[in-house]
């Protein structure tokens, strides 16, 4: 998988991933919620994954990190930096 697209197809038809669905999308993001709860999480898991198109940008990527910060959802920078 190398792109956004990639991923969301993979998440929506792989029966592997059923455990996960796409929550909401944009410009190089991607937020996943899991079907949860888990053993060790008693609500829903969310997990946001970012490209260069977003982390590179310091004002795009604010939210997200406030977000993250606070422990509302994990987030995982994806891509390369070259």
């Amino acid at each position: 998988m190398t792109s956004q697209a990639d991923v969301v197809r993979v998440i929506e038809g792989d029966p592997r991933f059923t455990a996960w669905s796409v929550r909401r999308q944009g410009d190089g993001w991607l937020e996943l919620e899991t079907a949860g709860p888990f053993e060790r999480a008693s609500s829903p898991v969310l997990l946001v994954l970012a490209w260069p198109a977003l982390w590179r940008d310091p004002a795009r990527v604010a939210p997200h990190l406030t977000r993250a910060r606070s422990g509302n959802y994990a987030m995982m920078l994806v891509g390369s930096d070259a």
